[in-house]
């Protein structure tokens, strides 16, 4: 078991029209998501340390971000 993980990721835009993928790091994209949450988490958590939110205002803002992005994505790659 790895106690650290090296997060870099490659963001293939041509896997099919309505896909975004980034490559996984151990071949389970399932995976690499927790990986990425943790990354997410990590900065969120900076964030809200220098913005001086409480958590409440940065789980609304990270949310918020998170369905804006997925609303974006849906639109913008919809067949």
């Amino acid at each position: 078991m790895r106690d650290k993980i090296k997060l870099e990721g490659e963001i293939d835009l041509t896997v099919t029209p309505n896909e975004t993928r980034i490559k996984p790091i151990d071949g389970d994209y399932w995976n690499d998501f927790g990986y990425w949450l943790e990354a997410t988490g990590f900065m969120a958590y900076q964030a809200m340390k220098y913005r001086e939110w409480s958590e409440e205002e940065i789980i609304k803002y990270s949310a918020d971000y998170i369905k804006k992005c997925i609303r974006d994505y849906k639109i913008k790659y919809a067949l």
